[in-house]
């Protein structure tokens, strides 16, 4: 990209110039704008001098300047600041970004009209910015999404998890997230808990005994282990949870499978049992 390059070569206040004109270019030519793009090259060259003073106040006046209610095109340059260049940046490049990110947990949006496209996006900004906050605060501080808006509680969990026993606590609220993959922290939950496959299938067996009323669930249970755990003994502690949601699902009738849409289920935890069957009459 030929502005890349360009930005390259630019130092001190014409690089900070030259940032901001490119990103509201971004912001007009696409609205649909993926903001958490952080393979994009241009934002890796804004990152990687982020505490140089220029950027440091450019980027800091688009965080602290206002967004009023149903404006998007404000909206669209705090998101794309936010999340493709703040929130991935290292603790130690963060700090010169501190009364930013404060005065963006400030934004009082009391009198915008709620349940708007506009109000929601500026709430998950703001509660963003709140996350990002205890993360610096916090330097120790681990978390689980409380919700599917979340963004920052991944980085808690890469950076400050690093082996299974640490994992393990949050583990059970990870596999709470695998009930749906159309909801955002669906795959990323999963990625944390493929990490450490063994603890992983315990509490999945754990976690399939708590979701016996919950089918679906326990499909995804299933599938994660087949996915992300090598077959071996690390299946065991999935086998009798398994053979019960068996026994449940045979116990209903053909049609009553069929309404309820749990016939491919039954199938799955049937295939589950034979692949670890077939690997243990070749061990």
């Amino acid at each position: 990209m030929e502005a890349n390059k360009k930005l390259a070569t630019l130092e001190g206040d014409d690089f900070a110039k030259e940032m901001i004109a490119i990103m509201k270019v971004a912001c007009d030519a696409n609205s649909e704008q993926n903001y958490d793009d952080s393979k994009d090259e241009f934002f890796s060259i804004i990152r990687t001098r982020a505490m140089e003073p220029p950027v440091t106040v450019s980027l800091s006046s688009v965080l602290t300047s206002p967004i009023e209610d149903g404006d998007f095109t404000p909206l669209k340059m705090h998101q794309l600041v936010f999340y493709s260049i703040i929130s991935k940046l290292s603790l130690e490049q963060l700090q010169p970004y501190r009364s930013a990110i404060k005065t963006m947990m400030g934004f009082d949006i009391s009198s915008f009209k709620s349940r708007s496209s506009h109000y929601a996006q500026t709430m998950h900004l703001i509660s963003n910015a709140r996350l990002l906050d205890r993360f610096i605060e916090n330097p120790e501080d681990v978390w689980v999404p409380e919700n599917k808006f979340d963004c920052i509680s991944y980085r808690t969990l890469w950076e400050r998890i690093h082996t299974a026993e640490q994992m393990r606590p949050y583990m059970h609220g990870l596999f709470n997230w695998q009930v749906d993959p159309c909801h955002p922290p669906f795959k990323p939950c999963r990625e944390q808990l493929a990490r450490f496959p063994e603890v992983s299938a315990v509490v999945a067996a754990e976690v399939m005994g708590m979701a016996v009323d919950d089918v679906e669930h326990q499909h995804y249970l299933i599938d994660f282990v087949s996915e992300c755990v090598p077959v071996g003994k690390a299946w065991y502690p999935m086998r009798a949870p398994v053979e019960q949601m068996v026994r449940v699902l045979e116990g209903k009738g053909k049609d009553q499978l069929t309404k309820a849409g749990e016939e491919d289920y039954l199938d799955e935890a049937k295939n589950w049992l034979e692949v670890l069957k077939k690997w243990e009459s070749n061990n």
